[in-house]
């Protein structure tokens, strides 16, 4: 008898355990695991070009924010409007309020042919620091793909030049 009441205890115990679980959200502990992941509408922009930057952030708590070093030669340019933006030199941090939220910012590139790296953390409520992930790199380069040569060559006139040769005969 003793022992059937401690398998009914522990049985309970368990349904217990998974109904809480559940109630609080706690089925995944990445579910609440802060994150910050970044995009770009373009990997390659023409010197002084506009890149499109976007950015996920989850997991922060009701406040967060996110700070984005941008590469040098590179400027801030305007953010959506879904957040609060501060730019500080190549610096510029986000002001996230509320559950998770994505965003977007626009920068020109430098003038000066290269590759540049972006980087960024984001600031839990709890002031936890975290490293944003997804692509960090943007190059910088005259003409970059458009199928369009920068100068097409002149192709107005033209000189052929035939050559017959006979040779043998009668």
């Amino acid at each position: 008898m003793l022992r059937k009441f401690g398998l009914m205890l522990g049985a309970l115990a368990a349904i217990v355990a998974v109904t809480l679980a559940t109630l609080w959200g706690g089925s995944s502990a990445m579910a609440n695991t802060p994150m910050a992941t970044r995009s770009f509408d373009k990997t390659s922009v023409e010197p002084g070009g506009q890149v499109t930057v976007s950015v996920a952030a989850s997991g922060y708590g009701t406040f967060g924010g996110v700070t984005e070093t941008l590469p040098p030669g590179f400027s801030y340019v305007s953010s959506s409007s879904n957040v609060t933006a501060s730019p500080t030199g190549q610096d510029v941090r986000f002001t996230l309020q509320g559950a998770d939220l994505s965003f977007t910012y626009v920068v020109t590139a430098s003038s000066v042919e290269g590759q540049y790296d972006f980087s960024g953390a984001l600031r839990d409520s709890d002031r936890g620091d975290h490293t944003v992930g997804g692509a960090n790199r943007v190059t910088v380069r005259s003409n970059t793909g458009t199928g369009v040569p920068a100068a097409a060559p002149d192709c107005t006139s033209a000189t052929t030049q035939i050559m017959v040769r006979v040779s043998g005969g009668p």
